[in-house]
């Protein structure tokens, strides 16, 4: 009972992270059901042959996880982008045209068609799939055929220019890219794959550079998935193709962005976890560019006693819009600016200051560094934590899986840094979490008994010490043999 009690009174405040049964649909229209990946689109096209143009909307309950677009036809389609990990609905609302029955004959009135109001759902699983890059560099006419591994089995395949590249699909584990023309195609695979007996699924980005010029090696190339060599820059700007009349060359090589005409200008929100800014990427040239933001990009502070700052899809309590745009080609026209709102990711310093809103000249966006890696690996573990298994009173499992993951990535960085003596133990990641608490939580708890608040701050403490001990697990799991940087 005063668990309950507890839970009324200051959770909703402190960290509003009930979680709600799944929705009930109403028994209108039908009902379809879709499972996609982050960042794959679907198209659905309406079964009924007599909608009214011009009536039709589809809408997301969850724009976050899925969005939802009607395409405007008599039967749609209606188009369905995956953006994060989870469920939503999308509802497909509009009119039929509708003929009465019997409205002719001598005396009788004729009634003109009438709109029918249908509305039809679709149940929308979103599924997290692991990105894996590769680079290929071919000539004109030169084929290379690529096999995904044993346990492979292609989803999709879809090529960005096909005036650069042709594509094809061999069988469920390979497929090829032929050379055309000079210029850069990204080519996008999507395919499951089974390790130790568990289905992944995978997102392939190939970036393929089509050299002009004679042929060089044989006609036909033959590459194993794992063999193929990966980006040496993770954020990349593809110059534009040669075109007649002109003297402009062929970007042959993905590079990092020049710090003439392109540019990163990072935000920041003033929060060290989740969403942590908006990133502007500036493009002052006369060519499109094409840039790709990577997991584990480094914001860098220029002030040492204010954190730095990586870019990571990292578990919230409620998704970061911007972690749709991480991993994915993001074009820039010429004198235009694209911003990435609401990026998600994380502080590596326990030690310093959060940043400010007005910090803006304080952070230069960079490669991922050598400690990136271990940061990701972390979240990755964090992600697969059976959060379901502590035993918690308070705080929900969003909010638990949040808290490891940040208390984690604290703990694994202060022991492969290069910093000595600045390591983070259990009782400091716990009078961190409590003061937290307490702050947050001060207006709701005044207002307690003193017996209830001693029971409510009890339970805080218990839990606190559930997530510890998991963030505890992972940190020693992760830093295990590794080595400073």
């Amino acid at each position: 009972m005063v668990a309950q009690k507890v839970r009324r009174e200051f959770l909703s405040a402190l960290l509003a992270c009930l979680v709600l049964g799944a929705m009930a649909l109403p028994g209108l229209g039908a009902e379809v059901s879709v499972e996609i990946w982050v960042g794959e689109s679907v198209s659905i096209h309406a079964s009924r042959k007599q909608i009214e143009r011009g009536t039709v909307s589809a809408t997301s309950n969850k724009p976050e996880i899925a969005t939802a677009e009607w395409g405007g036809g008599d039967t749609g389609p209606v188009t369905i982008t995956g953006v994060a990990e989870g469920k939503a609905v999308v509802t497909v609302k509009g009119k039929l045209r509708v003929m009465p029955v019997g409205i002719s004959g001598p005396g009788r009135t004729r009634e003109v068609l009438r709109g029918e109001p249908f509305t039809d759902y679709v149940n929308v699983s979103v599924v997290e799939a692991e990105v894996e890059q590769r680079v290929i560099i071919i000539r004109k006419r030169q084929k290379v055929t690529l096999n995904l591994g044993r346990t492979a089995k292609i989803r999709s395949i879809h090529n960005g220019d096909k005036a650069v590249v042709r594509v094809h699909k061999n069988t469920l584990k390979t497929f090829t890219i032929i050379g055309k023309r000079e210029g850069f195609s990204l080519v996008t695979v999507k395919f499951t794959r089974v390790e130790k007996g568990k289905k992944k699924n995978i997102t392939g980005l190939v970036y393929v550079t089509v050299h002009g010029g004679k042929r060089e090696g044989p006609a036909l190339i033959r590459m194993g998935w794992d063999a193929m060599p990966e980006p040496t820059h993770r954020i990349i700007i593809i110059q534009p193709e040669e075109t007649k009349g002109t003297k402009k060359k062929v970007s042959l090589r993905p590079g990092w962005p020049k710090t003439k005409g392109v540019k990163c200008t990072f935000v920041p929100s003033g929060r060290n976890y989740g969403d942590i800014g908006d990133l502007i990427i500036k493009n002052a040239t006369d060519d499109p560019a094409t840039v790709t933001v990577p997991p584990g990009m480094l914001l860098e502070s220029s002030d040492p006693s204010v954190q730095d700052l990586y870019v990571a899809d990292v578990p919230t309590e409620s998704p970061c819009s911007g972690a749709k745009d991480i991993g994915r080609p993001i074009t820039v026209q010429p004198d235009g600016y694209y911003i990435v709102r609401d990026v998600p990711g994380f502080c590596p310093d326990f030690e310093k200051e959060p940043p400010q809103t007005d910090d803006t000249s304080v952070y230069a966006c960079k490669q991922p560094d050598k400690k990136s890696k271990v940061l990701l690996d972390t979240i990755a573990a964090v992600k697969k934590l059976d959060v379901g298994s502590l035993k918690l009173d308070v705080f929900g499992r969003d909010k638990a899986r949040a808290m490891v993951a940040q208390g984690s990535l604290w703990m694994v960085d202060s022991e492969i840094d290069s910093e000595k003596g600045n390591e983070v133990s259990k009782e400091d990641l716990s009078d961190r979490f409590y003061s937290t608490f307490a702050i947050s939580a001060k207006a709701s708890l005044d207002k307690m008994s003193a017996k209830d608040r001693k029971q409510a701050e009890k339970l805080v403490k218990d839990d606190i010490k559930e997530i510890v001990g998991a963030t505890s697990f992972v940190a020693k799991r992760i830093t295990k043999g590794k080595t400073a940087t």
